[in-house]
C-alpha cells in the first residue's frame, strides 16, 4: 500500500510484490520464499511497477503510457478462483446496510469518537468482564459507551465506514472477511478544514447502495485489513455465520484505546449458559490483571463554546475519559463568571479603598460616641442607688445572673473602652496602608502578599490578649474562696467565658473592615464577615488558653513563659511557615491558628484565583483552566490546607474548620473548669484542717453569702 503526500504522509512503499503471468498457478500451500535478488531494479520502468491498493486520486490520474504503471487501487483487484467466506447465501438477494463513522477531536481533547448508524458519537470502551464469559449480561456488564453494531447471522451484510479525520486509518475486523466494494476519496481542499473532514454522502443514495451491493458475491477481494482514507469512505460487505462477537477497531494501538472500536455482535449473541465454549487455556477471571482493571467513566463531554475551528464537541458525544468529563455545569464550564487574573473578594468599588475604609471608621467612631454617651447618662441616673445585694438562692439562672453582673463590672473596663477602639482602628490603619490595594495586584508577588495579609490577620488576634488573660485569671481565680460547691465553680466558669466572649469576641471585626477595605480585598460583604468570624474564634481560643494557665499557675511570670511556649508550638503547627515532621504532624490538629487560617483561605480563595484560564484564543484556552500555576497553593496542600483545588467543593466548604474551633474552645473551657475545681478542692480541704485545728470547729461559708 501507498499512502500519498496528498494524505498526508510521505510516499513508502510497503511491500513489493512479483506477480506472476496468466499461465501462473498457486495453490495455498505453497510455500512461496522470498527473491534473492532485489526486484526493483533501477532500470524497470514506471510502466511495470504498480503500487497496489492505495488511495491517491493524484496517482491514478497520472498514469504512465499504455495505462499502466503507477497505483492499482484495491477495487481493481479481483481473484483467480471466485469464492465467498460463507456457505450459506444461496437464499440472500438484498443486503442489510449499516453506516460506521469515525471522528478525532483534537488537543487539548485527544479523543476518538464512533457513530454507529447516525446514533451518539460514543467513546468506546470494551466491558471490564469478556463478553464470552458465561456470566456476561449486555445490559448489566457492558459499559454505557461500548459501541455495538447488531447485524443479523447468516445473512450478507453492507457497512459503510466514514472518516471526518485528517488521516489515514487501517481498520481490522477479527472473525470475518470483507468484500471491498468501493471507496471514496474526498477533494481536500474543498471537504476538509484545518481541523476535520465533513462527512461523506457518497453511499447515502439508495441508487448508490444498490450498484455496489448488485457487484456479485465472491468477486471482490477479501480483506481483514483496509484503509479508511482521511475524509472519505470504504462501502464493505459481509456474510455473517453463526451468532457471535466480533471486534473491529483502528489498528493505530492508541487510536484502538482511545475510543476508535466497537463490537460486531452477530445474531443477538449470547453466552453460553456453562463454560464448555471457552478455549482451554481461557485466563480466570480472579487473575491479578483483571482485578486491577479500573473501569472508565461515562459522561457527557464538556463542551468549550469558545473553540475554534469547530473543535469543540457537542451535546451528541459521550466521553469515557476524566479529563473529558466536564459538562456545562462544572467549574470549568462556568466560564462567563470568571475573570482573568483576578481574584475573588478583590474590591471593584468606584470609591477608592480609602475612602471605604474612612466611612468605616467614621461608623464605628459615631457608634463609640453614642455608646459612651449612654452609658455615662446610665452610669449618672444609678450614682445614687445602693447597689443591690446578692440574696442567696438555689437557682441557677438567678446565681448566674448575678455572676454575670460582677464579672461585667470588672471585665469590661480593661477591654472594651474608648482607648482600646482607638486602637484597634489605629492599628487596622496602619496595616491596610501597609497592604494598601494588593487585592488588585494579579502577579505572584501580589498573591504572595495575599497570603501575609491573611496570616498577619491571625497573628495580631492570636497574641495581644493572650497574654492579659494569663494575669486576669489569675486574678480572678483568686477570688475563689471559701468551701464553694462545684456547681458554684461551674456557673463562675460559665460567666466568665460569656463576659470574656462578649468582650473580645467583635473587634476583629473592626480590623477586618478596616484593613480589608484599604487592600482592596472588600468585594464580599460576606467573606469579611466570615473571615472576622474565624479571627474571633481565634482570639477568644487564644485568650483561654491564657486563662487556663493563668489558673494552672500561681505563680504569673511562669504562666506567661509557657504561654509564649504553647503559642509558638501552635503558630508553626499551623502550617504557614513549613511542613512538619510526619512524627509531629498531628500537633496541627490541635492548633486554633491551624484551623483558623485554613478557614480564612478557604473563604479568601478559589480555584479561579490561582489558575491559569485564557478565553477565546486558542482551543487550548479552556484546558489551561485544569494548571495550578500558583507553588504557594501546593505549599499549602502540603501541609494539609486543601484550598483553591478545581472541582473539589471541599476545597471552598469551612463547616469542618468551624466545628473544629468550636471543639477547641470548649475543651479549654471545660479545662478551665476541671483546673478551678481540682485546685480548689484541695486548698478547701487545707482550710478545714487549718480551721479544725485553731478553733476546734468548721463553719462553712458560700462565696455568694461573702
Amino acid at each position: 500500500t501507498l499512502e500519498s503526500t496528498k494524505q498526508g504522509y510521505r510516499n513508502g512503499i510497503r511491500a513489493i510484490m512479483n506477480v506472476g503471468g496468466p499461465d501462473f498457478s498457486f495453490q495455498s500451500s505453497d510455500d512461496v520464499p522470498d527473491p534473492v535478488e532485489n526486484i526493483a531494479q533501477p532500470s524497470t520502468l514506471i510502466e511495470e511497477r504498480r503500487t497496489m491498493n492505495c488511495n491517491s486520486i493524484y496517482e491514478r490520474k497520472h498514469k504512465g503510457d499504455r495505462n499502466q504503471g503507477s497505483c492499482l487501487p484495491i477495487t481493481e483487484l479481483e481473484h483467480i478462483n471466485t469464492m465467498t467466506d460463507s456457505h450459506h447465501v444461496d437464499a440472500i438477494t438484498t443486503s442489510e446496510v449499516h453506516t460506521v463513522d469515525f471522528e478525532f477531536s483534537p488537543p487539548p481533547q485527544m479523543a476518538h469518537f464512533v457513530r454507529i448508524d447516525g446514533g451518539l458519537l460514543l467513546q468506546h470502551v470494551n466491558p471490564l468482564k469478556a463478553m464470552i464469559d458465561p456470566s456476561f449480561e449486555f445490559v448489566v456488564d457492558a459499559h454505557k459507551n461500548t459501541a455495538v453494531l447488531h447485524v443479523p447471522s447468516y445473512s450478507s451484510v453492507i457497512i459503510v465506514w466514514r472518516n471526518k479525520s485528517l488521516m489515514d486509518h487501517p481498520f481490522h475486523l477479527h472473525g470475518r472477511k470483507m468484500e471491498i466494494l468501493d471507496i471514496y476519496l474526498p477533494v481536500r481542499n474543498r471537504d476538509c478544514t484545518l481541523s476535520k473532514c465533513k462527512l461523506s454522502a457518497a453511499f447515502d443514495s439508495t441508487e448508490s447502495i444498490a450498484a455496489i451491493d448488485s457487484i456479485p458475491l465472491g468477486s471482490s477481494v477479501l480483506k481483514d485489513t483496509f484503509i479508511l482514507p482521511a475524509g472519505g469512505a470504504v462501502a464493505t460487505r459481509i456474510m455473517t455465520d453463526a451468532p457471535a462477537l466480533w471486534f473491529a477497531h483502528c489498528h493505530i494501538d492508541n487510536h484502538r484505546e482511545d475510543g476508535m472500536a466497537f463490537i460486531l455482535n452477530v445474531g443477538n449473541y449470547k453466552s453460553p449458559s456453562n463454560d464448555t465454549s471457552l478455549p482451554k487455556d481461557y485466563p480466570s477471571c480472579n487473575s491479578p490483571f483483571l482485578k486491577t482493571r479500573q473501569e472508565h467513566p461515562a459522561c457527557h463531554c464538556y463542551m468549550n463554546k469558545d473553540a475554534v475551528l469547530e473543535t469543540s464537541l457537542t451535546k451528541d458525544h459521550r466521553c469515557s475519559r476524566d479529563h473529558l468529563c466536564h459538562h456545562e455545569h462544572s467549574q470549568a464550564a462556568n466560564l462567563d463568571s470568571y475573570q482573568p487574573n483576578g481574584f475573588r473578594i478583590s474590591s471593584n468599588h468606584p470609591l477608592p479603598n480609602w475612602a471605604i475604609a474612612l466611612i468605616i471608621v467614621s461608623i464605628i467612631v459615631g457608634i463609640t460616641v453614642l455608646v459612651r454617651g449612654w452609658a455615662q447618662r446610665h452610669r449618672g441616673n444609678n450614682n445614687n442607688r445602693i447597689e443591690d445585694e446578692y440574696i442567696p438562692t438555689d437557682s441557677f439562672l438567678q446565681k448566674l445572673k448575678f455572676r454575670l453582673a460582677k464579672d461585667w463590672k470588672a471585665y469590661r473596663p480593661t477591654c472594651t473602652n474608648s482607648l482600646r477602639v482607638f486602637e484597634v482602628t489605629g492599628l487596622a490603619l496602619l496595616t491596610g496602608y501597609l497592604f494598601y490595594d494588593i487585592g488588585n495586584d494579579s502577579s505572584a508577588t501580589g498573591l504572595s502578599e495575599k497570603y501575609s495579609l491573611l496570616f498577619f490577620s491571625i497573628t495580631l488576634w492570636t497574641f495581644t490578649r493572650m497574654y492579659p488573660a494569663v494575669s486576669n485569671f489569675n486574678e480572678w481565680y483568686k477570688t475563689l474562696e471559701g468551701d464553694i460547691s462545684v456547681s458554684d465553680i461551674a456557673i463562675w466558669c460559665l460567666s466568665r467565658c460569656l463576659v470574656m466572649v462578649g468582650n473580645e469576641a467583635w473587634w476583629p471585626f473592626i480590623h477586618c473592615f478596616v484593613t480589608y477595605a484599604m487592600a482592596g480585598m472588600f468585594h464580599y460583604v460576606s467573606s469579611i464577615v466570615t473571615i472576622g468570624i474565624f479571627l474571633a474564634f481565634n482570639t477568644i481560643s487564644y485568650v483561654a488558653i491564657g486563662g487556663a494557665l493563668g489558673v494552672f499557675f500561681d505563680f504569673v511570670p511562669l504562666g506567661m513563659c509557657m504561654s509564649t511556649i504553647v503559642s509558638q508550638t501552635t503558630l508553626v503547627a499551623a502550617g504557614f511557615y513549613t511542613q512538619l515532621p510526619f512524627g509531629v504532624s498531628w500537633i496541627r490538629y490541635i492548633s486554633p491558628v491551624f484551623w483558623t487560617y485554613r478557614g480564612i483561605v478557604k473563604t479568601a480563595l478559589r480555584w479561579s484565583d490561582t489558575y491559569s484560564c485564557v478565553r477565546g484564543q486558542s482551543d487550548v484556552g479552556t484546558n489551561q483552566c485544569y494548571l495550578e500555576f500558583s507553588p504557594g497553593i501546593d505549599a499549602l496542600k502540603r501541609r494539609g490546607i486543601n484550598v483553591a483545588t478545581f472541582n473539589d467543593s471541599q476545597s471552598d466548604e469551612v463547616y469542618l474548620e468551624v466545628i473544629m474551633l468550636c471543639l477547641l474552645f470548649l475543651a479549654l473551657q471545660v479545662i478551665i473548669f476541671l483546673t478551678s475545681a481540682l485546685t480548689k478542692g484541695r486548698r478547701r480541704s487545707s482550710t478545714h484542717s487549718k480551721i479544725e485545728t485553731g478553733s476546734g470547729h468548721t463553719e462553712a461559708v458560700s462565696q455568694f453569702d461573702l
